[in-house]
């Protein structure tokens, strides 16, 4: 009796045990984030920056916006990725370049027609960029908006990214004050050396 009660117990507690890790699969949000083709790039390097999602079930639209140092790095260009178009046909929206603000604003996608939403994970968009000048670039999402075919709202969760600009293998700019030092250094060993007094006769 005991053991018949206990072989019960364990099959009910691996049953729960199993449908928690089932529901927690189902309920796992979608992640969207930023992967730069390089974090690193040089000083008038072109570059990709790709938004990907990962773990969607149903996509059917979204729209988000991206931001960023314009005195690091420009935007130039905004390309339709292929995950929602694994699913069907689609309508892509490019959104606005602003490289005074830092910003690719309200970029979006869409599926056309009564059809079920692309599932899985792959590219929502791809920006082109260039590197203009030394220094640490944040990449950040705002403005997300995520809708399954009922248009009923996705919840995501996003990540930031960063790149941080390089001056390259070449001989490197001297920083002002570095170059007044050099100058200040020519100046006294011409003051100071030793000078051939030419004497007539």
């Amino acid at each position: 009796m005991s053991i018949s009660l206990s072989l019960n117990t364990l099959r009910l507690l691996l049953a729960l045990a199993a449908s928690s890790l089932f529901a927690n699969q189902v309920l796992a949000t979608p992640v969207v984030r930023i992967s730069p083709s390089t974090t690193t790039p040089i000083a008038g390097q072109a570059f990709q920056v790709n938004l990907i999602g990962e773990d969607f079930t149903d996509l059917y639209a979204y729209n988000f916006t991206l931001s960023f140092d314009p005195a690091r790095i420009q935007a130039v260009s905004v390309g339709e990725g292929s995950l929602l178009a694994s699913a069907g046909g689609t309508f892509f929206i490019p959104g606005m370049i602003d490289n005074i603000i830092g910003s690719v604003s309200f970029t979006g996608n869409t599926l056309i027609g009564a059809i079920p939403g692309a599932d899985g994970s792959g590219t929502l968009a791809i920006m082109g960029f260039e590197a203009i000048a030394e220094g640490m670039s944040l990449l950040s999402l705002a403005d997300l908006l995520f809708l399954d075919s009922g248009l009923a709202d996705l919840a995501v969760t996003p990540q930031e990214s960063m790149v941080t600009v390089t001056a390259g293998s070449g001989n490197p700019v001297p920083e002002p004050a570095s170059l007044l030092l050099v100058l200040m250094g020519i100046g006294a060993y011409a003051f100071l050396r030793p000078r051939k007094i030419k004497i007539n006769r």
